[in-house]
């Protein structure tokens, strides 16, 4: 996960954007029982198709959030509605998809 913070740099969520911080510049810089560092691609599927995401112009990123929307993005789902409601930013800014990501 160092090596992609060095190279991706890692995201805030501020008023429903994100936003670069410098804060984070290792995993010795958070904490892990509150946090998480949330790909925006997939790890797995961005290594395997760098060269796509490049050629498409699509950036990965890291996201810092906390492990109760870790969970409501990817490992329990709620409602896109209720993601919104509750954390001001839409799932779709958080999760890359190529039916509905912009690209």
């Amino acid at each position: 996960m160092n090596s992609d913070i060095k190279e991706f740099g890692v995201h805030i969520i501020s008023n429903g954007k994100l936003i670069k911080t410098p804060y984070i510049q290792s995993t010795d810089d958070y904490n892990h029982y509150t946090h998480n560092l949330h790909h925006y691609i997939k790890s797995s599927k961005y290594y395997k198709n760098k060269a796509w995401y490049e050629e498409k112009g699509i950036k990965q990123k890291l996201i810092f959030m906390t492990i109760r929307m870790h969970e409501d993005l990817e490992i329990y789902p709620i409602l896109d509605d209720k993601f919104f409601k509750k954390y001001g930013i839409k799932r779709q800014d958080l999760l890359f998809n190529k039916k509905w990501s912009e690209y």
